[in-house]
């Protein structure tokens, strides 16, 4: 071949490599380019859900893998909280919960109210409406001094207070309109029927205040026996409440009391370092300080091995302290494990009596199972809540959520009350006409016959044949679970 042949042949060459690779660079170019998903800061909410409820979950073994949950197939995070709440089967979980108002850590937390009226109603006949309670520190208490057990005889202005509810197969048009009234108006007008027989009419205004959770501390003397009787609420942050837990434990201590009765049939729980405080007060001397052990936690296997996704690794808190979430949810079993009783005053009884009810729950359950082992322990009336599990909150979204995180068992390792606390005697009704501290109430009088102080009185027929379903209605409304609040952001 001629070397002019050659050269001809080499750009021919050349030139189809160069518009072979053009044509290529062209075609690359016009090719429509592959779109990312976008990832929305609501995906971002759903995951951040998903990762930090399974790393903390007790029942952590039974959430899924991510792909199988899909977090943002979820509609919103509602959806997605109770999607993962129903993999956990046995027990049913019915405890965890989100709060979309911050009323809890409020409550709780800070003992404040965000405004109500400060009273709970509920029929003690069909056509006998009563206070069922009142909150220390409320408009109700402070500013008109409604008590438990007045009768209700009208609200705004419609005296048809007749109860029509489910347990007379009812339409609830009453109920409904005496609910929206009570718990959720700015004001209402209410005409009260007084035990004496006088009649106020009150307009009470929703408004906030600071919570007095001892409704009434008594002492009662039956010759040689001196009872001590409390009513308490709610177990607020203990830094907010101690001086008056102080305060009614240092009479009951001046006045020698030999057996006490705590009445907590209203009482959803709250703050565990306040039962834990309860519990040293009421337990006997020979507990101790420090060598006697109250109850365990018992957490699942992330946070007793730290074993945690990478997500909930990397994750920042707003604890100063804890930077991320895995040194949050480790902050707990390496701190709260194993608490011991520290005795707290002077008081050394033997026996105590816990008033319960279905509205009995959580850190007031911790309670009781804490001193069973220790001491002699009987509840008198209905079967309690069932909530041995503990949490602290978690924002997602913009809205605290509140997992079970934890399970409490006392010293003889038993908190398996999943369906509730049997009461030692059963009272299955209420007289919403006896006020608290009446010892012919029938809660507080069976306390009584139990101590072996009185005999049990005769309840009118009437009153039996009404059985109450207060606890757990539409109108108990009260917060029910056990929180950690020794966290401080």
């Amino acid at each position: 071949m001629s070397r002019n042949s050659f050269a001809r042949l080499f750009l021919l060459f050349t030139l189809f490599i160069v518009a072979f690779l053009s044509g290529c660079k062209k075609d690359k170019v016009n090719q429509p380019a592959t779109e990312q998903p976008t990832v929305t800061n609501a995906d971002l909410s759903k995951d951040t859900m998903y990762y930090l409820f399974k790393d903390e979950y007790f029942y952590t073994q039974n959430i899924p893998a991510y792909d199988i949950v899909n977090p943002r197939a979820s509609a919103n995070l509602d959806s997605l909280f109770n999607k993962m709440k129903r993999y956990q089967t046995s027990p049913l979980d019915h405890y965890s919960y989100r709060d979309p108002t911050g009323s809890v850590a409020s409550v709780i937390g800070q003992g404040l109210s965000q405004g109500d009226f400060g009273i709970d109603v509920w029929w003690n006949s069909l056509s006998d409406l009563r206070v069922v309670d009142v909150i220390k520190g409320s408009p109700a208490d402070l500013l008109f001094g409604i008590k438990r057990g007045w009768q209700i005889t009208s609200i705004n202005d419609n005296t048809t207070v007749t109860y029509d509810g489910s347990q007379v197969s009812g339409p609830s048009t009453n109920l409904n309109r005496i609910l929206n009234a009570v718990y959720y108006s700015n004001s209402s007008k209410f005409v009260f029927q007084k035990p004496d027989g006088t009649s106020a009419t009150v307009t009470i205004t929703r408004a906030p205040y600071t919570i007095n959770p001892i409704t009434l501390d008594s002492v009662y003397t039956f010759g040689s026996r001196k009872i001590g009787y409390m009513v308490f609420g709610t177990f607020i942050d203990l830094a907010k409440i101690q001086t008056q837990i102080d305060a009614t434990f240092s009479k009951f201590e001046s006045k020698n009391i030999t057996d006490l009765v705590v009445d907590l049939r209203y009482n959803g729980g709250g703050s565990v370092e306040t039962s834990e405080y309860f519990a040293n007060k009421i337990a006997p001397k020979n507990v101790g300080t420090g060598t006697t052990l109250m109850y365990k936690y018992l957490y699942n296997t992330n946070m007793t091995t730290g074993n945690y996704s990478a997500f909930t690794t990397k994750t920042k808190t707003p604890y100063s302290d804890m930077p991320t979430y895995a040194d949050l949810f480790n902050y707990f079993p390496k701190n709260y494990s194993s608490t011991y009783f520290t005795k707290k005053g002077n008081l050394d009884i033997q026996n105590v009596i816990f008033l319960v009810t279905a509205s009995t729950a959580s850190a007031s359950e911790l309670l009781i199972n804490n001193l069973t082992p220790h001491m002699t322990v009987s509840t008198i009336g209905q079967t309690t809540d069932g909530k041995p599990f503990g949490f602290f909150p978690i924002t997602v979204g913009g809205v605290d959520m509140y997992v079970i995180s934890m399970k409490s068992v006392n010293s003889q390792n038993y908190g398996d009350y999943y369906n509730g606390m049997t009461p030692t005697v059963s009272v299955q009704y209420e007289d919403f006409s006896k006020t608290y501290g009446q010892v012919d109430e029938p809660f507080l009088n069976q306390a009584l016959v139990k101590l072996g102080v009185k005999s049990l009185p005769i309840i009118p027929k009437s009153q039996r044949a009404f059985i109450s379903n207060f606890a757990n209605s539409k109108f108990d409304h009260k917060f029910k679970g056990m929180i950690e609040t020794r966290i401080k952001k």
